[in-house]
């Protein structure tokens, strides 16, 4: 164990498909909690980990750490059944959200897990969307007031993560591209409704990229068009801008336990 003691307070966005959310709960401290937000569970890793009944989460919240699985999972998607129709309008959901509020403020009270994965923002902003249509449709009439709504419980739902005591914290986002029709230059930005995206680097402690180099996961962690502004503020990482593999070991060393 380390003198001092360091949480991870970290995001990690990049395109899909690149290993994001199995990099991390392969190698990060255990035992690990994924609140699942994506359909079908943590399908990247094998054998599918215990999941967790959502009615009997507070429960295990007073577990001892010793006592939980290495790996764990709640799913947001739990008794959601989502179906096609012909209405073209936002299909509601006034369960999923409500779901992760009660999740998220349990932890808040109780967390014996050592890492809490949130997989990921862009599908709670879909569960926040929903919720919003079944709760205050007049909102979604105007993106100003429907985004910064969003935008709002994102940013507190990683707030009272990122103050769990003695738990890391990972928040896995998929990336934005723009491209400037002038210049050609593009930017990378978490996809996150509102300002949010600009400034949830600097909620977190560490923002890093993720994406497939010649076939191999790699992160990016500074300021070289796929990361701007605070990129990592621990650990010092100014000489390594590409890591791989992008595991807990090669990025942190022995300073996590």
């Amino acid at each position: 164990m380390p003198t001092e003691q360091k949480l991870i307070r970290e995001a990690r966005f990049g395109p899909p498909k690149c290993w994001k959310t199995g990099s991390v709960v392969s190698s990060y401290p255990k035992p690990l909690l994924v609140l699942q937000c994506d359909l079908n569970g943590i399908d990247i890793i094998t054998p599918q980990p215990p999941h967790i009944p959502l009615t009997e989460f507070d429960a295990w919240t007073k577990k001892e750490r010793k006592a939980l699985p290495l790996i764990s999972y709640v799913d947001f998607n739990e008794n959601y059944k989502p179906g096609m129709t012909l209405e073209m309008e936002v299909q509601k959901n006034s369960d999923s959200f409500p779901r992760i509020v009660r999740t998220v403020n349990a932890l808040s009270r109780n967390c014996p897990w050592r890492t809490v994965v949130l997989d990921s923002t862009t599908s709670m902003q879909g569960f926040i969307y929903g919720y919003l249509a079944s709760t205050a449709p007049q909102q979604l009439a105007d993106a100003r007031k429907w985004a910064a709504s969003i935008g709002k419980k994102i940013d507190e739902v990683i707030t009272v993560l990122s103050n769990l005591k003695d738990t890391h914290i990972v928040v896995i986002m998929h990336e934005d591209v723009e491209t400037n029709e002038i210049t050609k230059q593009s930017s990378f930005t978490p996809m996150l409704y509102s300002k949010l995206r600009l400034y949830v680097g600097g909620i977190l402690s560490q923002l890093f990229y993720q994406k497939m180099d010649q076939g191999k996961p790699t992160i990016w962690t500074g300021d070289d068009g796929f990361i701007r502004g605070v990129g990592a503020r621990w650990p010092d990482l100014r000489e390594r801008k590409k890591i791989t593999p992008p595991t807990c070991q090669e990025i942190y060393g022995k300073d996590i336990a």
